[in-house]
């Protein structure tokens, strides 16, 4: 009897089933295994993936904001595919999406203040051009010098960026931008019109999706996407067949660039609206790290010498916080056990350790072991230091290609019951109020959401925060830290000092601000109880007094407010 073996048959054509069945296969595959990997970590599966796949979306706030990441790297993936189908291959897409960037940026700062419709058609064109010229390097290089297209474009990438970096500090920097690495914003005509009030998703997003109709048509309905793939397939094949190749690598690469251009043009033409420094957002470490250090411990001149054990130990034998240092205490013996942090580390005396002053917990969570030698050294490693203080921003929400906020003027008669954090509106409503930069020069025009503050009350500096300023504050809840954090990050950009003048006036004390609060809760404003901090009940009650007498209502809990109330 014969043994019958199983034999694989190539199908003479692919199977149109499969073709739509094997994403939607990849894609379940993907949520058992995620699943899987989750339940052996201890978490919940559902709960998990929810949060991966469905919290980020739930609002149409996260919608629209995973739909503006998409839209660029849905661009850069549609062009990188024809050079992978004819099998070329193109590392530099950022490279190309930087110098289209460039190319559009500069036709939009050449008709900086002239309106019309016919400005955005061009730019776009431009930035596609800047891109396909970009793009030509490695491809001529390959063609008639042999040289290898990886390594080039990818060396391109640096070049590019930094020949942004010259022009956005130097010749193209904007002479009324306080000498931060940036341009003039762009007039309304040559910006990509945001399609829904108060988000950031643009019409940059159409550009891509006629990429994504254009790409499938060339594929499958032309004889030049024929030509790809069979080039791709077999180069031998292409050759016999009279496909003439160096043509062929120099198109694809055009088409590339253009793409990857064209998200350039998303990157600077949407809510952003000029050119900065760092225009693909990837992960590293800004001044705003460095001020950090700046107030957490001097730039680690003084880090706490106490024992971590014995100061987490004490603090969560007291009553009043044992539960939240009980954790740490937890937190950093584990953090010791898995030798993650030396057994006799020292720290300040609340148990706040290294360069960062970060709790044990906030080590466990956001430490990073950057030079992988299996601890995380706050204490004199600087690329621990620098990675785990970047890892904790960009968890807090830190956008780099953002600002923390500006100084801001405001108008006589100014309605200061608008101030404060909870109080959100976009830049264009702040403006529409007569609020102005510090230079008394007009805002741009943007739908960021902001806030206006005056930490020193109606007659000291005002601000305009945003999300950045929320980032920081999750650092640190007190504004005069975030405050202070912002302002020395801006310095060390090499940025101008303040315009306003800070107030001159007797400083108070602890005991001077419980006095104030004592008395406001004797006239019947609730200041909650007397603790000496001027936090936001404080504020409040400060506010509706100054209301009632006629007083600004800033809520500053100033030295005027102190021989007010005696």
């Amino acid at each position: 009897m014969e043994e019958k073996l199983i034999k694989f048959i190539k199908r003479d054509q692919p199977s149109q089933a499969m073709f739509f069945l094997t994403p939607v296969l990849a894609i379940f595959l993907t949520l058992i295994t995620g699943g899987l990997i989750f339940y052996i970590l201890g978490f919940k599966p559902f709960e998990a993936l929810k949060f991966f796949f469905i919290v980020p979306i739930a609002d149409m706030y996260g919608l629209s904001e995973l739909l503006l990441k998409a839209t660029p790297l849905c661009l850069i993936a549609i062009g990188l595919s024809f050079c992978f189908k004819s099998n070329n291959w193109n590392i530099g897409a950022e490279g190309q999406l930087t110098f289209g960037a460039i190319v559009s940026g500069g036709v939009a700062l050449l008709f900086y203040n002239q309106e019309g419709f016919y400005i955005l058609p061009i730019v776009i064109l431009a930035g596609a051009i800047g891109g396909m010229l970009y793009a030509s390097i490695p491809a001529i290089l390959k063609t008639y010098f042999n040289t290898n297209e990886i390594l080039v474009s990818l060396m391109l990438v640096y070049v590019s960026k930094l020949i942004l970096d010259y022009l956005v500090v130097g010749p193209w920097s904007n002479p009324e931008g306080f000498n931060f690495p940036e341009t003039r914003q762009f007039s309304d005509s040559a910006r990509l019109p945001i399609l829904i009030e108060g988000l950031r998703i643009h019409a940059g997003i159409f550009l891509a999706l006629a990429a994504v109709v254009a790409s499938w048509f060339v594929f499958y309905k032309t004889y030049l996407g024929f030509q790809m793939k069979v080039s791709g397939f077999s180069l031998k094949t292409a050759k016999y067949a009279g496909y003439k190749g160096k043509k062929m690598i120099i198109l694809v690469f055009l088409i590339s660039g253009a793409c990857a251009g064209l998200a350039g043009v998303g990157e600077i033409a949407g809510p952003i609206g000029q050119l900065h420094r760092e225009i693909s957002p990837d992960y590293g470490f800004t001044a705003i790290i460095v001020a950090f250090l700046g107030l957490e411990s001097n730039y680690g001149n003084y880090m706490g010498s106490d024992s971590l054990i014995r100061s987490l130990a004490t603090l969560a034998y007291d009553k009043r916080r044992s539960k939240f240092f009980t954790r740490e205490l937890i937190a950093v013996l584990k953090l010791m056990d898995k030798k993650t942090i030396p057994f006799d580390a020292t720290g300040s005396w609340a148990g706040a350790m290294g360069a960062v002053q970060f709790m044990p917990t906030n080590v466990i969570a956001y430490g990073v072991d950057a030079n992988n030698d299996g601890k995380v050294d706050l204490w004199n490693e600087k690329a621990d230091i620098y990675a785990s203080a970047a890892n904790f921003l960009n968890k807090l929400g830190w956008e780099k290609n953002e600002k923390w906020g500006r100084e801001a003027l405001i108008p006589k008669n100014f309605d200061y019951q608008l101030t404060g954090l909870n109080n959100k509106k976009t830049v264009n409503e702040w403006a529409a109020l007569g609020v102005r930069r510090g230079n008394n020069s007009n805002l741009p025009k943007s739908n960021f959401k902001a806030s206006l503050i005056v930490p020193m009350g109606h007659r000291g500096p005002a601000f305009l925060v945003y999300r950045n300023f929320d980032a920081i504050m999750g650092w640190n809840r007190s504004i005069l830290y975030a405050l202070s954090v912002a302002y020395l990050s801006d310095r060390l950009n090499g940025n101008a000092k303040l315009y306003a003048k800070t107030i001159d006036e007797p400083l108070l004390s602890k005991e001077d601000i419980m006095q104030i609060q004592n008395t406001l809760n004797l006239l019947g404003y609730d200041t909650g109880t007397p603790d000496g901090m001027a936090g936001s009940k404080t504020r409040k009650a400060t506010r509706q007094f100054q209301s009632d007498i006629g007083l600004t209502a800033d809520g500053y809990v100033g030295y005027e407010l102190f021989q007010q109330l005696q």
